[in-house]
């Protein structure tokens, strides 16, 4: 059975994720369309829903990492 957490938290990541893939670098397009596909999807989900589930909230917070590290690494 699923666990869930706060969706509030979650949401706002989810966000905040989505607004920061414009700044991504040319080079990480094919990641940033990813993420903003699976994102948007996760979104949707949470509004309709007021649910996230803990593996809905991991992949979140992989995303978010994942596009930090690319602002990180961009010169």
């Amino acid at each position: 059975m699923a666990e869930f957490v706060d969706c509030e938290e979650y949401l706002s990541l989810a966000n905040e994720t989505l607004s920061r893939l414009d700044e991504l670098p040319d080079e990480a397009a094919d990641f940033a369309d990813g993420v903003r596909e699976k994102l948007e999807g996760m979104v949707k989900f949470m509004e309709q829903r007021d649910v996230c589930t803990e593996k809905m909230a991991a992949a979140i917070e992989n995303m978010a990492s994942g596009v930090d590290r690319w602002l990180d690494h961009s010169y």
